[in-house]
């Protein structure tokens, strides 16, 4: 799984599968952030199963559903509250994931 660094200890990917988080947690990843609400497209890996894994591997796992009308302030504060050691965040493409980003450093 490919990952965009956006600061020392953000990155952001596209969405990814229970695999991926195990290669996260081999990588030292210790945050996952899943801006992805579920069912927005067929086939993708419900948050519910997604978690599980995650803390399975020891990972924390925060659910921040968004859409690109939905993204606001109070979700970026949110989003920064929840960025922990070396963090990912995710969603369809990572794209919503680096604009949630970018509007918590204007805060």
């Amino acid at each position: 799984m490919d990952t965009i660094q956006l600061a020392d200890n953000l990155f952001v990917a596209g969405q990814i599968s229970e695999s991926d988080l195990e290669q996260f947690a081999n990588e030292g990843f210790e945050t996952i952030i899943n801006n992805r609400p579920d069912n927005e497209q067929e086939g993708q890996v419900l948050t519910s199963v997604l978690r599980a894994k995650a803390e399975s591997l020891g990972l924390t796992y925060h659910d921040l559903p968004s859409t690109p009308a939905t993204i606001n302030l109070e979700m970026a504060a949110q989003f920064a509250e929840m960025m922990s050691g070396k963090t990912l965040a995710f969603c369809r493409t990572g794209n919503r994931s680096g604009m949630i980003y970018k509007l918590s450093t204007e805060l």
